[in-house]
């Protein structure tokens, strides 16, 4: 998938970090092994709110699902480098 390794790819999940993780996980909806590639911070979210992040489509409705998560101190799932 990465054709450069400066390449960077963003979490497929919040769209906000850098993807380090491979993720598989059972999609609710078919019962499939779905993979994705996703930040540390994704991968250790429960499976419900997973996948409630992941079908947020933009960037306003993502943050949204992270207030849920995280109140106020939703810039707390940014990774900073």
């Amino acid at each position: 998938m990465v054709k450069n390794m400066n390449e960077r790819i963003k979490c497929e999940v919040c769209s906000l970090n850098e993807a380090v993780v491979k993720d598989y996980r059972t999609d609710p909806y078919t019962g499939d092994i779905a993979t994705h590639y996703v930040c540390v911070s994704c991968y250790l979210l429960s499976d419900f709110w997973y996948w409630r992040l992941l079908e947020a489509q933009s960037k306003k409705q993502k943050i949204k699902v992270l207030r849920e998560i995280y109140g106020r101190n939703w810039k707390s799932h940014i990774i900073k480098k």
